[in-house]
């Protein structure tokens, strides 16, 4: 089977390039075939503007962390537009003479899932986790499974709680939630999945349920109402 690698530098991906304020300079005819569908003049706009919610606020989240990275670091997410999935890659470009530190634009790859034929259909679209992407320093770090007390949602992204430290994640919870292993992880409200193996205890304060977590300081999170019943099953309560 042809490897993810090799079928991404068979297609022809859609090349942007953008101002420092994310505006759209110049593409390649790729590019301009993906984005026309959306919107028939492409010059001078926004490339945020371009898709719909939550997809235009991860590209600004995108962006913006590129432009921060202390080196031009790719970041590389997977969004959602009406029609297809697309593969998003933003790199910093930076002035000709290197003087000053802000963005002289950014070159952004885009890439057509629908391209991957050869690529079996659970990767192409969501298959079971092995690590989990965090953002760290501009680019992309990958957190083990194992590692993870428990995760929470962040608008249209979630925040990872190690026993330490927590990373932002450009997955969403209900992402997270279909594509770790339930066996470790569970939901215990709409904005917490917990992984079983690092619940301390249970509480019960002013009649209201909670989990406490292991992580330096404990983290108390609630359990919902609908949640209650799986909660007790799998913690014994």
């Amino acid at each position: 089977m042809e490897s993810l690698e090799y079928l991404l530098q068979k297609m022809d991906p859609g090349v942007v390039m953008l101002d420092r304020e994310g505006r759209i300079r110049q593409l390649n005819p790729a590019a301009r075939q993906l984005l026309q569908r959306y919107h028939p003049a492409l010059e001078g706009r926004a490339v945020v503007d371009l898709h719909p919610e939550p997809s235009r606020r991860k590209i600004a989240w995108l962006l913006q962390e590129a432009a921060a990275g202390d080196t031009p670091v790719p970041v590389t997410m997977t969004i959602n537009t009406p029609d297809r999935p697309l593969l998003l890659s933003i790199s910093r470009l930076e002035s000709s003479d290197g003087a000053g530190e802000a963005a002289a634009g950014f070159c952004l790859l885009l890439y057509d899932y629908r391209g991957l034929n050869a690529l079996p259909q659970a990767a192409a679209e969501e298959g079971r986790l092995a690590k989990l992407p965090v953002l760290l320093q501009g680019g992309t770090a990958l957190v083990d499974p194992a590692e993870v007390v428990h995760l929470q949602a962040e608008g249209h992204y979630a925040r990872l709680y190690t026993a330490r430290e927590s990373f932002l994640c450009h997955l969403s919870l209900a992402q997270l939630e279909r594509r770790l292993d339930p066996e470790q992880f569970l939901r215990i409200h709409r904005r917490h999945l917990i992984a079983v193996a690092h619940a301390a205890r249970l509480e019960r304060q002013e009649g209201r349920p909670s989990v406490v977590m292991a992580t330096f300081p404990a983290s108390r999170l609630p359990i919902g109402r609908s949640r209650a019943a799986a909660v007790a099953a799998r913690l014994g309560w």
